[in-house]
């Protein structure tokens, strides 16, 4: 169980894999490639991460509230389910597209992107606003 106080710890940890996997994808690492037993490159292991950091830490900052907390778990949910839906539509572990599957994946991934940043924002900005609020009634 995490605690109130450790969450803001593990948000960041989780906002930092994500940094991290940015970082590794863009700069073109040469690792990328590599094969994981199965077949599976290891870039497309980090562009899972990228998903379950950003939304990961969404989920942790936004569970508390009712309706962002629901929100932020159907993100985190398929966030998850990002890697097998994305091997399903390639029908391979390399993620190569044919036809209009790489159009639904491409879909797919820029909403699930847009929606992790997003869900992360305003958790942020809820608790930025949290925050503020009871330093003033605090006074």
């Amino acid at each position: 169980m995490i605690t109130p106080s450790k969450i803001p710890l593990y948000a960041t940890a989780l906002l930092l894999l994500a940094a991290f996997s940015i970082y590794a994808i863009l700069s073109g690492a040469d690792y990328l490639s590599s094969l994981l037993p199965g077949g599976l490159p290891l870039g497309n292991v980090l562009a899972a991460a990228v998903f379950l950091g950003l939304s990961g830490a969404a989920y942790l900052l936004a569970k508390q509230r009712k309706v962002l907390g629901r929100i932020a778990a159907i993100v985190l949910a398929a966030s998850i389910l990002w890697l097998p839906v994305s091997v399903a539509l390639a029908r391979n572990a390399s993620l190569n597209f044919a036809g209009w599957n790489g159009t639904l994946w491409f879909l797919f991934t820029i909403g699930l992107l847009f929606a992790a940043i997003g869900t992360l924002l305003v958790a942020v900005g809820v608790n930025l606003y949290s925050l503020r609020k009871a330093k003033t009634t605090a006074k």
